[in-house]
């Protein structure tokens, strides 16, 4: 499990470091109902009838780090898994939440967003083309359990009436959907997640990133209609089910995966910026994984970024050094991070001064070149950072 700071230098940082928003996700789930914190997995993926999991649950809480003088160390996270950054004490049933036919009056107040987006101060613009209403909604689909909510919305099982498909039905209050930003080519202003997600979801798609199927606008919320693969859990309870770290044959399986979503993103001038384990869900049939959550992301540019929007565990030494990052060697470095975790069981570095000047040592027992791709995309120097070509290439991952 990876390593966490004494919880006593989070309410240290709480002080200073503004929080981005809690975002709800996958929730993993071991029964029809996932009101109660997330259970453990009891059988192992490999078994012949996988614990069937839902796929969204509450997210672990990403931050938005501004740039003024003196900054505490990223807030900790404790060993405990119970005491790991969800927030479940106000989960309740889904008929308490919301139904098919209220929705649109979702308590905001309990989904409060803790801080604004990176794109904030951005006037926002309605979408030019209506997306559908609640009406439509309740044609479409019926709600059922609440799978797990967060500091930006709920999310639930859902089915379509059409074909019976199994759905994620996601509902994001409007005061927590940041800024509408221009989806390029169309010019269209959608909400953020929205407009990423549409995106990244444009034919072809990609295998390894969770499909947004469609949206809807009601008075007072959206509606993110999500692709849910069963039976399915995060990437983090995966590891645990292996005893909390995996083998180089699993890492390579799994980390070429996420690199081919990751590169999706680039080629789609998308940066997601949340690269963790807590954002990838893996099928425990096929070990299919696929990348979610996009309310930390923003549009790609070849410019720096002033704001970092992510976990603070995962960010480069370059924000801490000089506050500014540039999207594609910052998405090398989480690469690099993730890998070190999946095959190590715990965090590289896990506050600023560890991330700025620590020696960076793998355990025994990992190839050298597994070592060498490790060390790569941990160079302190951005410059020095391969590009996802480059790692898709390595010795170490091009090997069978």
């Amino acid at each position: 499990m990876p390593r966490r700071l004494p919880a006593e230098r989070k309410s240290r940082a709480k002080s200073q470091v503004r929080r981005g928003p809690n975002r709800t996700d996958v929730l993993p789930s071991t029964s029809g109902s996932s009101t109660s914190p997330r259970a453990e997995p009891t059988v192992a993926p490999s078994t012949s009838q996988p614990t069937q999991h839902g796929p969204m649950r509450p997210e672990r809480k990403c931050r938005q780090l501004q740039t003024p003088g003196n900054m505490p160390p990223p807030a900790a996270v404790p060993t405990d898994k119970s005491k790991r950054k969800r927030d479940y004490s106000n989960v309740v049933t889904a008929q308490e939440t919301s139904t098919s036919e209220n929705i649109g009056e979702v308590d905001p107040s309990v989904l409060k967003r803790t801080c604004a987006e990176p794109h904030a101060t951005k006037k926002l613009r309605k979408t030019n083309k209506p997306p559908n209403d609640q009406a439509s909604f309740n044609l479409k689909y019926t709600m059922g359990d609440l799978l797990g909510k967060g500091g930006c919305g709920c999310v639930f099982e859902g089915t379509r009436h059409s074909d019976g498909l199994q759905v994620a039905i996601k509902i994001i209050p409007k005061e927590n959907a940041g800024c509408y930003i221009a989806v390029p080519d169309t010019g269209e202003y959608l909400p953020l997640e929205v407009a990423l997600m549409t995106i990244v979801s444009r034919p072809p798609e990609c295998p390894n990133i969770l499909k947004l199927v469609e949206w809807f606008a009601l008075p007072t919320a959206f509606i993110l209609i999500l692709e849910r693969p069963m039976p399915c859990m995060d990437l983090y309870n995966y590891c645990e089910t292996l005893g909390g770290q995996l083998t180089e044959s699993q890492g390579k399986h799994i980390i070429r995966q996420v690199v081919h979503a990751v590169k999706h993103c680039r080629d789609r001038s998308v940066l997601h910026r949340d690269i963790k384990q807590d954002n990838f869900l893996v099928n425990t049939d096929d070990v299919m994984v696929k990348l979610i959550d996009f309310g930390c992301g923003d549009l790609l540019k070849e410019g720096r970024y002033d704001s970092f929007a992510g976990t603070e565990e995962f960010s480069p030494p370059e924000w801490w050094l000089h506050k500014s990052y540039q999207g594609r060697p910052a998405t090398i470095w989480s690469l690099g991070v993730l890998l070190y975790v999946l095959l190590c069981g715990e965090l590289p570095f896990v506050d600023d001064g560890e991330i700025v000047s620590k020696r960076l040592r793998c355990r025994r027992g990992l190839s050298s070149e597994c070592r060498n791709l490790i060390h790569w995309c941990l160079r302190k120097d951005p410059s020095k950072r391969p590009v996802l070509e480059e790692i898709l290439q390595h010795k170490w991952l091009s090997a069978d």
